[in-house]
């Protein structure tokens, strides 16, 4: 088969966004369940607090990072139209252009997956919190702040985010880029015995 020909690679490129999009919520709702199970069994926060009244009690930026990456991605999972066209357009250019590059195995594509979910995640991570501290800061929340000023620092604050949020976006790349595979199957299109240094010359 010729690359010409290769089927399903533009299909594969507009649905695993969007799934991706959904596993986002997906997995923030599960992190999230996760953390507060963790929390349950050790007595992390307690019996008073949860976890989030426990990193703003003791004004713990790290843990406020990590917990607010999570919820703010349950609330991606309801605004994914928002970001479907972002991931549309990063994921598209770079996946579509794997089977053209003779790329057959699932293994790059699940490496790239996952590397696009970091990044894509990491920063809208760390930009939600710099919308937050900016908000809770013009509106002076008084559950939020304190004596004029959110009881943070923003640079560890965003720092846990854009972690937080690189780590399950490699999650939800890596589960994208399996799903955009399981589509496109370029190692059943072009076969077990495909070379391509023979359709160069032919």
């Amino acid at each position: 088969m010729r690359v010409e020909n290769l089927k399903r690679n533009k299909a594969a490129c507009i649905i695993s966004p969007l799934i991706g999009c959904i596993l986002v919520g997906i997995v923030g709702t599960i992190l999230l369940f996760v953390a507060g199970l963790l929390d349950g069994m050790f007595g992390l926060s307690g019996s008073k607090y949860d976890l989030f009244e426990l990193a703003r009690s003791t004004e713990n930026a790290w843990l406020m990072g990590m917990m607010g990456t999570f919820s703010g991605m349950i609330i991606a999972l309801f605004l994914f139209f928002l970001f479907y066209p972002f991931a549309l357009a990063v994921w598209g250019p770079i996946m579509g252009r794997l089977p053209h590059q003779r790329v057959l195995s699932m293994r790059p594509y699940l490496i790239k997956g996952a590397g696009i979910g970091a990044v894509l995640c990491s920063l809208s991570a760390a930009l939600m919190i710099h919308v937050w501290v900016g908000a809770t800061e013009s509106l002076n929340w008084e559950d939020a702040v304190v004596d004029g000023a959110v009881p943070f620092s923003t640079v560890p604050l965003t720092v846990s985010a854009a972690l937080t949020g690189s780590i399950a976006g490699g999650i939800v790349g890596t589960l994208t880029a399996w799903v955009h595979y399981l589509i496109l199957r370029p190692d059943r299109q072009f076969g077990p015995d495909y070379n391509p240094t023979v359709e160069v010359f032919d």
